[in-house]
């Protein structure tokens, strides 16, 4: 008895704590969609003669969590150091 009335209440826990989130979703999500739209203005100013393919293929292994391939893509285009490399990307993240 006592089991079940622990599964309802973590049930009922995380319902609510979903239910939260879900309601501040459109908020966050509108702010984090103009971060990067802000990061990737920064980034083209930063890189204009990088070409779009090369920019393309960082975003989509970005895309695709694969963080440090974009970083090493992005220090073979550029010449960049580790640091710089890792600063750009994140612009794009």
């Amino acid at each position: 008895m006592f089991v079940i009335f622990l599964l309802a209440a973590t049930v009922m826990f995380l319902l609510r704590v979903l239910g939260t989130q879900a309601q501040r979703d459109p908020i966050d999500q509108h702010e984090l969609q103009q971060r990067r739209d802000e990061g990737k203005a920064r980034f083209e100013k930063m890189f204009p003669d990088l070409p779009g393919e090369v920019k393309a293929e960082i975003i989509d292994l970005i895309g695709q969590r694969q963080k440090i391939a974009a970083i090493k893509l992005m220090r073979e285009a550029t010449g960049l150091g580790l640091r710089e490399a890792k600063d750009a990307v994140e612009l794009l993240e």
